[in-house]
């Protein structure tokens, strides 16, 4: 793997590719924080657990500085170059990172390294709009549009929100949130190292739920290892609906730098319990 190293707090910045990020992990999340979009899954807990074979931390470094990276795997047979961990794990608003003001030197150095003689395909799927990475990459560039998932800006406040639904979908969730209720239906939240046991449900519950249909339980282990990875940050999170000890929905989320981002859920196949969520896992079926 060629690596050029920077030696010295003085002269250009130089370009590092690594395996790991190592002792780089606290300022590669900086730069996640500062970023224009930023995502849950380019969180070195993240990368670090659910990132899979052929590794390229591309690094942007001054001295002991961070200045700006790119996280890429490289895929066999067939000679290809992904962002990192893409896949049936499906991350979204990928981007190269970059402090403030250092934008064009690396953008300049990470072209260099994708520009470098060989084939190779360049498979970037999950890029944000507006990315500066479409800047680095050599040749013509293929873009295609993909499905945006909803958002919104959220109040202070639930009920501030629930006052921007529209009508007939406030009347539908009193109704449900009444019959769940009088079911013994309550909401819990958990955090920290209890999250790893209820994802064995999530797990059960996504097996009934869709069975061989899942194109997410064959690469659920690898989404345990990058999940759990949140648990120190405080950054990952499961809801349930509960009914005495029995689970009924679970929906596990990402709350990162002020942006919450729900990933996976599952319920109980029962009509009884139908609108337990307000609907399907917004990733994988």
């Amino acid at each position: 793997m060629a690596t050029r190293r920077a030696t010295s707090d003085s002269g250009p910045p130089n370009l590092l590719d690594v395996p790991d990020l190592n002792g780089w992990a606290a300022q590669w999340d900086q730069l996640v924080d500062s970023s224009p979009l930023p995502s849950p899954f380019l969180r070195s807990w993240w990368l670090t657990g659910a990132g899979g074979p052929g590794r390229h931390f591309l690094l942007v470094v001054d001295g002991a500085r961070l200045l700006g990276g790119l996280a890429l795997e490289k895929r066999h047979p067939v000679l290809s170059v992904r962002m990192m961990g893409d896949g049936s794990l499906c991350p979204d608003h990928l981007d190269l990172l970059a402090a403030p003001g250092q934008e064009a030197a690396v953008v300049s150095l990470l072209r260099d390294w994708l520009c470098r003689p060989g084939e190779r395909l360049l498979d970037l799927k999950g890029i944000r709009a507006g990315s500066r990475l479409i800047e680095a990459l050599p040749g013509r560039v293929r873009r295609e549009p993909m499905a945006v998932a909803p958002f919104t800006p959220l109040p202070d406040s639930p009920e501030a929100y629930r006052a921007t639904l529209p009508s007939q979908f406030r009347r539908n969730l009193r109704v449900s949130a009444k019959r769940l209720a009088s079911e013994g239906v309550m909401h819990q939240t958990i955090r920290g190292q209890a999250i790893l046991q209820r994802l064995d449900t999530l797990r059960e519950l996504h097996q009934s739920q869709w069975g061989s249909r899942s194109s997410f339980l064959p690469v659920f282990d690898r989404f345990v290892a990058g999940f759990a990875g949140g648990l120190a940050a405080d950054e990952v999170v499961v809801h349930e609906l509960r009914n005495d000890h029995l689970v009924i929905a679970t929906v596990t989320a990402f709350e990162v730098a002020g942006r919450v981002s729900l990933y996976q859920s599952a319920r109980l196949t029962d009509r009884r319990w139908r609108d337990a969520t307000t609907g399907p896992a917004r990733r994988h079926h």
